[in-house]
């Protein structure tokens, strides 16, 4: 074995232990090797729900418990397919998802999102005219980039049936979260 590290060059076995040093995580040494940065972001994850509301008039629906700075807000809100919007931000930005609404000619679905600032309150809605129905979701580990999504799609079944099905998109990003909203046209009650 001695015979065989001898015929080794020296300037070799220095490269390798080098090469294990600064590869394999052993301690630094005066500053060396330098550390590798790892970027290490969290998977985003469903936080809670707000509060359904439901109403003939304006509506309030409630903030998710336990949401931080920076999460994203996303607000469904299903109308007799009329036209709704955020009358009252409460200190909050909100701003229409791309591909939003979705309407059939009985029943309409409109989402909007919103970062969390910190201090905002739930948003009121304008009256659509018949009835109003509303709920906020919560996201955590979103990217910090606006728009907070990668992809949006949407589409309508008229097919009346008790079965529904929500049309696909593909996203080419790693670790996204998938969302899906539904609105039916039912009993206004329901």
């Amino acid at each position: 074995m001695k015979e065989k590290l001898r015929r080794v060059p020296a300037g070799l076995l220095v490269f390798i232990l080098v090469f294990a040093w600064v590869f394999s995580g052993w301690p630094q040494f005066l500053g060396f090797p330098p550390k590798v940065q790892e970027a290490q972001a969290a998977l985003p994850t469903y936080v809670a729900a707000g509060t359904f509301v439901k109403s003939a008039a304006a509506i309030t629906p409630g903030l998710p418990a336990g949401i931080a700075t920076n999460d994203i807000l996303i607000l469904f809100l299903e109308t007799a397919d009329q036209v709704i919007s955020i009358a009252n931000s409460n200190g909050g930005t909100w701003t229409e998802v791309t591909n939003s609404p979705q309407f059939t000619g009985n029943t309409r679905l409109t989402a909007f999102w919103s970062r969390y600032n910190g201090t905002q309150t739930a948003p009121t809605t304008t009256d659509s005219g018949n009835h109003n129905h509303g709920i906020i979701l919560a996201v955590r580990g979103v990217k910090t980039s606006d728009p907070p999504y990668d992809i949006t799609a949407g589409s309508i079944d008229v097919t009346s049936d008790t079965t529904g099905s929500i049309a696909g998109a593909s996203t080419s990003v790693a670790d996204t979260f998938v969302v899906l909203g539904m609105a039916i046209d039912g009993p206004d009650g329901n």
